[in-house]
């Protein structure tokens, strides 16, 4: 079937389920939908399980249209119908719109880069980091001596070898001299200096540095390689080049090469280059040695043919490496991608930092492994620096705060301050932006020292500032795209709030008034929160779309009216794109997706169950069920075009009586009003013709009575099923809280608080109460001199009839939907309840004990708009006492002339377990006390709309009268009064 009106086909549902088989098609035909057959589909008989609210289970059969591939024996569920069951206002939100938009820390921020003249950075990272050498100078200074010495005789004779002579009856001719070691007199380093071992440079002229301390510079030759080995090469004198061709040393002058012999290069040739250079140093009876940084691993064993080859590392021996080369470092467990992602949080790295964090973590990080990092496709490297390539970057990000995690604590403090000391001697703008991404990432946060955050924080916030206030400032410019070109990433923008403004606020500026399409990972309602754009509320509708739950602004709605015609609208609310952007939607207290927020938010199709949407201002339960379920109170259910959806009950009697659907709604100042079910109906007035004024707000529907000056608010409860009573499993329980399920067929009205001693006097003339005050609830009041009272009233105003309420309906209202033993929850505080808080509730903490009343609606009130429900004063009902309900009931009340009469609620003196809301209790009605007060209600006193021809089930309980012994109510009454 199709629509041809505005019902949709939860509608036609609503309707098939509260007619018989053959008036369907009839009232299909009624509200403008007609059959459409197709043949592609077959009618299967398809069972569904299904689970009502109520606690009882039942299942249907229903013909339902399903493809033929579908097995029509199949359990399913089809979520084809959507309620909102509750609103609640968000306390929060209110205050959230009144505040300024931006973020507080943008808030408090100075635009004052420019003006400040001292460095922010901590005094703890100021001190420059001492450069750490490939090997320290006492170990490398010895091996120098002896490659760049030579033997020579000494003054001192050779004193073995003498008697040795004598000894052979040689004769003396010459005295023998003992050899010491001295440095050569002529000496030549050769230095290779090229784009690969460009990171060592450093390390090459340290050397020159200290040996030229040491031995001097006379007879040392300290020469560059030009191009290529063998070919021109470069002396320098008072910082001038001098080129000059190479000339072999000879094979009496020791030959030092620096180099790493083309094994860095990524080309063979530059390897080549250096083999043809050994064979001529061969040919001259030159062998040299070669300290490299490179890993023994790493070295091409063709090279040991001409070069005494000695790795340059910490861990080296210094020694030669012979023709079959051994490992002599450690052998690595690590690859360099793992030394790489200690790096991820930098923004400029030198051979300095990478040397420092190398020799900090493990021996198991060698020369290889620093060499491979520059070489590493994921930075790209200029002379002694590197940066990281962006989109290589993220994937060390993931991975830092695990790698840092894992090095013991004090190399923790350790690394952290070798990245502040190193990046302390770049523009302190580095220094900051590097520190940033530590603070964004939760588990290293912690580790950086208070100063350095506060550091941080103050200085990213005042730059970030420093650019919107001089947005035209060309240098400013040049460095927000340089830093965003450093983080061009959707996860950068997501963990670091200070990239995600400057992207925001960069690219704001660059648009200007063109139209901004911005990335998804940018939400609207931060770039006006960041931009502090004043956003227009506009119209949007929370609608059931088919079997889809959708938000949609209700201008992209009218566009279609075919879609406008189909769907139905659970509630009309006035929304900003800023609390469209902070849209929650969960299920079990967990994110049910991701949606895409727009002119359309669709939320999806639901599985059963309950939802919750928080927005604007409001917070709506949406329950997803099948359209079949309905309440046990509801007798019948249907819709009409005039009047929308509406239900019926029905009495003991056969009186029905019908209720009407009152959507939810927002108000500007009250928020979300739930939706409910009432007599009146939808757009006429829903002030009863009794009261002076009334309205409805977001606890329901009110009346406001005036008597002699003094207000009283009554609130509509609507009808009902619920569990009356305990679960055997409620801690400190009694046996005459049985639970069983009672519906109320008709709503009525129950004054928000109990009376007040103004009321009382405004009536009466005269005080009972033993605690005074006007506000105070009215004690000292027994069951009899309620009814007085309420007669009086009645008589003062005759339309008002008033009543005390039975204790079905007192149970209600108290619950207000809740199955906990108090309407708070699990257990209760004073704060909440007036009661004898030095006794809590099963082992519950102790609290305040009052000992006296508190003045009505002072303390917390349940979501039908009632105070004061659990404890201040016990509660008179209007039934007589009954000690044991056990069978389901229809409007229970009991009436008769027994001498006990039922309160509930607890009071000021009693202790926790009193106070719950299956408490029950009794008094005779003669009896006051200075703990018992009483509540007004109002019964349904309209006509009922028709007399059903069936009269509901006998199996429910009316509630007879019991016999009772006074043996029993006495033994009851001593128990629990407490005068």
């Amino acid at each position: 079937m199709r629509p041809k009106a505005s019902i949709s086909r939860a509608d036609l549902l609503w309707g098939f389920a509260a007619v018989d088989k053959e008036q369907r098609q009839a009232l299909a035909e009624l509200l403008g939908f007609e059959e459409k057959v197709d043949k592609k589909q077959l009618v299967g008989e398809v069972t569904l399980n299904i689970q009502p609210i109520s606690h009882t289970s039942y299942s249907t059969t229903l013909n339902l249209e399903v493809p033929e591939h579908v097995n029509s024996k199949r359990n399913i569920n089809l979520p084809a119908y959507y309620r909102i069951t509750k609103i609640q206002r968000d306390p929060n939100a209110e205050q959230n719109e009144k505040q300024d938009l931006r973020p507080e820390w943008l808030q408090h921020a100075k635009p004052d880069y420019f003006s400040k003249t001292e460095l922010s950075i901590p005094q703890m990272h100021r001190r420059k980091p001492q450069y750490q050498p490939l090997v320290t100078w006492a170990r490398l200074w010895p091996f120098l001596y002896q490659v760049l010495g030579a033997e020579k005789s000494s003054s001192k004779a050779d004193l073995n070898k003498l008697v040795e002579q004598v000894a052979a009856g040689k004769v003396i001719r010459q005295v023998l001299r003992l050899l010491q070691q001295t440095w050569a007199e002529f000496a030549h380093i050769l230095i290779d200096i090229n784009e690969k071992n460009f990171p060592f440079r450093n390390d090459f002229f340290y050397l020159c540095q200290q040996l030229q301390h040491l031995r001097g510079e006379y007879g040392l030759d300290i020469q560059y390689v030009d191009d290529m080995p063998g070919g021109d090469v470069l002396r320098y004198q008072s910082g001038q080049a001098q080129r000059s061709a190479w000339q072999n040393p000879g094979a009496n002058n020791p030959l030092l090469i620096l180099s790493d012999l083309g094994m860095h290069a990524q080309s063979r040739r530059t390897l080549y280059d250096w083999l043809v250079f050994g064979q001529q140093l061969k040919q001259h009876g030159c062998r040299p040695v070669v300290l490299m940084p490179v890993a023994a691993r790493d070295l091409d064993p063709r090279l040991l043919q001409y070069f005494t080859c000695v790795v340059w590392d910490r861990a080296s021996q210094l020694k030669s490496l012979s023709l079959l080369p051994v490992q002599t470092s450690v052998p690595s467990t690590s690859t360099p991608i793992d030394l790489l992602t200690y790096f991820a949080a930098a923004v400029r790295v030198d051979t300095g930092l990478v040397r420092a964090i190398r020799h900090l973590l493990s021996v198991q990080y060698d020369i290889g492994h620093e060499v491979a990092l520059w070489q590493n496709t994921a930075v790209h490297s200029v002379n002694e620096q590197w940066a990281w390539q962006v989109d290589r970057r993220i994937e060390h990000l993931q991975k830092l705060a695990k790698a840092i995690l894992q090095l013991p604590s004090n190399k923790q403090q350790q690394l952290l301050k070798l990245m502040g000391q190193y990046h302390a001697l770049l523009p302190e703008e580095l220094y900051f932006e590097m520190m940033a991404t530590f603070l964004q990432i939760e588990e290293l946060r912690r580790l950086l020292p208070a100063e350095v955050q506060a550091a941080t924080q103050a200085f990213m916030a005042n730059l970030i500032k420093t650019y919107v206030v001089n947005s035209e400032h060309q240098g400013f410019n040049n460095y927000a795209q340089r830093y965003l070109a450093r983080h061009d990433n959707a996860q950068c923008r997501a963990t670091n709030k200070y990239t995600h403004a400057l992207y925001v606020f960069a690219t704001a500026r660059q648009a200007s008034n063109t139209q901004i399409e911005w990335p998804k990972d940018i939400k609207l309602a931060d770039v006006h929160a960041l931009l502090s754009i004043k956003q227009q509320a506009k119209t949007y509708l929370l609608r059931q779309q088919g079997q889809h739950l959708q938000l949609i602004s209700k201008a992209l709605l009218q566009q279609n009216s075919n879609d406008w015609e189909i769907g139905v609208t659970l509630a009309s609310l006035l929304l900003t794109q800023q609390q469209i952007g902070s849209l929650q939607f969960t299920s079990n207290g967990e994110q049910h997706a991701n949606v895409e927020m727009g002119e359309l938010i669709d939320l999806g199709i639901l599985n059963t169950g309950v939802y919750q949407l928080q927005v604007g201002q409001g917070i709506f339960s949406i329950e997803a069920s099948l359209p079949l379920e309905r309440a046990p109170w509801v007798f019948t259910q249907a819709m009409s075009v005039t009047t929308g959806s509406y239900v019926e009950s029905q009495d003991q009697q056969g009186n029905v009586y019908r209720w009407y659907w009152h959507l939810p709604s927002w108000h500007q100042k009250q928020g979300a009003l739930r939706g409910v079910w009432y007599s009146a109906r939808p757009k006429t007035s829903i002030i009863p013709t009794w009261a002076e004024s009334g309205g409805r707000d977001q606890y329901g529907i009110y009346a406001d009575i005036n008597v002699k000056g003094v207000e009283l608010r009554m609130r509509w409860i609507e009808p009902g099923t619920f569990l009356m009573g305990s679960p055997e499993n409620e801690a400190e329980r009694h046996s005459w809280e049985n639970q069983h399920q009672v519906t109320l067929t008709q709503g009525y009205w129950l004054a928000d608080s109990t009376v007040t001693q103004e009321l009382w006097v405004a009536v009466m003339g005269e005080n009972p109460s033993h605690f005074k005050g006007d506000n105070l609830p009215v004690e000292r009041v027994s069951w009899e001199n309620a009814q007085t009272f309420i007669t009086k009233l009645n008589k003062l105003q005759p339309l008002l009839h008033l009543c005390l309420p039975s204790e079905a309906q007192w149970e209600y209202a108290c619950r207000a939907g809740t199955v906990t033993p108090f309407y708070f929850g699990d257990n209760i505080s004073p704060e909440q309840v007036n009661y004898d808080g030095t006794e809590p509730y099963a082992k519950g903490k102790e609290g305040e004990y009052r000992q006296q009343t508190v003045p009505v609606k002072s303390l917390v009130v349940n979501s039908w708009g009632l105070y004061e429900m659990h404890g201040n004063v016990w509660e008179w009902c209007q039934d007589t006492w009954q000690a044991h309900l056990t069978e389901s009931a229809l409007d229970p009340l009991v009436v008769d002339s027994s001498d006990s009469r039922v309160v509930r609620g607890g009071s000021w003196n009693y202790f926790g377990w009193f106070v719950r809301s299956a408490m029950r209790s009794l008094n005779s009605p003669a009896k006051r006390f200075s703990n018992t007060g009483f509540r007004l209600a109002r019964g349904h006193q309209a006509q009922p709309d028709r007399k059903s021809k069936s009269i509901p089930s006998g199996s429910l309980d009316r509630r007879v009268p019991e016999q009772r012994q006074s043996k029993l109510l006495d033994g009851i009454g001593k128990l629990l009064r407490r005068k």
